[in-house]
């Protein structure tokens, strides 16, 4: 009992203390004693927006999860860590994928997400965005990888397939997928010149079919034909023969003869 009313009165001298202090700081310098109150006061609690969830941490142990408003706080034994309520959007850029047969695609993912369980999103993962992306990334592989090379043309079932594999990994961080998607799926350019290469094969073979019915030597058909080798190999010639008939300098401009100066102007004169 004794050490019971020592400590209490130990608290109430420096409270009284304090307040002296603070009445004398007051008359002294009044802007820092008004600086000094609005950091107490904002220590002893927080306000959580409209927008917002809230989780309080007391003695770094979690103590619940806050809804929008002004809470109070213990100053140096609770903390509260906020994190958006609303959507969020994740993009996920300029990734390239190879399909079953080994063809090459360039797509572009985004997902739209919500935070549901505040505590889950902070304490299940260390960062729940960073988190989140990766996920897309792995479910975007997954369903590229399963509908192979048909998958630019379902796009929107793709789609409900990406939500699908996404929700069960970040249903444990509290998060849930309202809408997720491929903005742009496309083969790349090496890809679209394979998966054209039998259309073309095809028209060539067609064309050639008619140039021999209509009496045209082999040569002279597959003359009028060409291919897209003989144009770069002839421009190829052409920039060559060009370089030799126009040679450049260090700076990459024509060389050009320079005009004799004064001096051997006079000097050829005298000769």
């Amino acid at each position: 009992m004794n050490l019971l009313l020592q400590a209490l009165g130990w608290v109430r001298w420096l409270l009284d203390a304090t307040w002296e202090l603070l009445l004398a700081e007051l008359r002294e310098h009044p802007e820092r004693a008004l600086i000094a109150l609005w950091l107490f006061a904002r220590a002893l609690g927080k306000t959580i927006q409209t927008g917002q969830l809230g989780v309080r941490f007391r003695f770094g142990r979690v103590h619940g999860a806050l809804e929008p408003g002004f809470h109070w706080l213990a100053p140096g034994l609770e903390r509260i860590r906020v994190v958006p309520a609303r959507s969020q959007t994740l993009d996920l850029k300029q990734q390239r994928l190879s399909t079953p047969k080994g063809l090459v695609l360039e797509l572009d993912a985004n997902l739209v997400f919500r935070i549901e369980d505040p505590v889950l999103a902070l304490t299940e993962v260390d960062d729940y965005r960073a988190g989140c992306l990766t996920a897309l990334a792995l479910a975007v592989q997954e369903v590229v990888w399963r509908y192979g090379d048909h998958g630019a043309r379902e796009l929107k079932l793709m789609g409900s397939e990406l939500a699908d594999a996404l929700q069960p990994r970040l249903a444990r961080w509290g998060i849930v997928v309202e809408e997720t998607g491929f903005t742009t799926l496309s083969p790349s350019p090496r890809t679209l010149r394979l998966t054209q290469l039998g259309a073309r094969l095809a028209e060539r073979r067609e064309l050639l079919a008619h140039f021999d019915q209509a009496g045209l030597t082999q040569d002279r058909a597959l003359g009028l034909l060409g291919s897209p080798v003989q144009l770069r190999e002839r421009a190829s010639t052409r920039y060559r023969r060009a370089a030799r008939l126009h040679p450049r300098g260090r700076n990459g401009s024509p060389r050009t003869q320079q005009a004799p100066t004064a001096k051997a102007q006079a000097s050829a004169q005298e000769t």
